[in-house]
């Protein structure tokens, strides 16, 4: 079996899969080696998000690489965000890992993460609802134009986005770990009754317990 590889916006390239289990025993539920771009797995998604208006005319496959290449055109920023959404959704005991090497961009803010619907609904969060949560987090600089390039962000966001939002996240700061030395690096997340684990290199860098959802959710990319 061929490690999946993706390349999104050209400087993150990811290795991935995902495995299931409701007896302890985990088997492959996802993977993609990008030999072409799988309808069957993926919608690329159209229109606005953030800044930039998002096209499949900037997802292009090549050498077994999923590229997601940003331009501009006419004072126009397009990008493009793919998803799983109705094609493919994974819930508690699961395990993801990917491979990404990184390499951070001004105006670009790479991430990869778990969502579904109901992670919006402005209510209090009981464990039905989904989350949203970001396995990595990379840009170039804060908003205090401070470079961060060489650390990820991983965060759960709960309860919605108004006034029942809450927020845990952490920073790889002080792990020992540059990620902007032109390496791949593994990034991986367990996903139990317990809650969540999130790991680079093998190396554990966040665990979450005593929070979790019974709901399901898609990918983006």
């Amino acid at each position: 079996m061929r490690l999946p590889i993706l390349i999104l916006l050209v400087f993150l390239a990811l290795q991935s899969n995902i495995c299931e289990s409701s007896s302890g025993q985990y088997k492959l539920a996802f993977e993609d080696n990008f030999e072409f771009f799988d309808e069957s797995k993926w919608a690329p998604e159209i229109g606005f998000r953030g800044g930039a208006f998002n096209t499949p005319n900037a997802i292009k496959i090549k050498d077994g690489k999923l590229i997601i290449q940003p331009y501009t055109k006419n004072n126009q920023h397009f990008s493009s965000v793919i998803t799983t959404e109705n094609k493919f959704e994974l819930g508690v005991n699961s395990y993801i890992e990917f491979r990404a090497k990184l390499k951070p961009v001004e105006g670009v803010w790479l991430n990869l993460w778990l969502w579904n619907k109901s992670a919006g609904l402005n209510e209090e969060f009981n464990g039905s609802q989904a989350m949203e949560i970001d396995l990595i987090e990379s840009r170039k600089f804060d908003y205090n134009n401070k470079y961060i390039g060489d650390i990820i962000n991983s965060t759960i966001h709960y309860g919605g986005y108004n006034n029942h939002h809450k927020c845990l996240a952490i920073d790889t700061t002080n792990q020992g770990i540059k990620l902007d030395d032109g390496q791949f690096h593994t990034f991986s997340l367990f996903w139990d009754q317990n809650g969540f684990q999130f790991m680079i290199d093998g190396k554990k860098t966040w665990t979450v317990n005593n929070l979790n959802t019974k709901a399901k959710m898609f990918l983006i990319i």
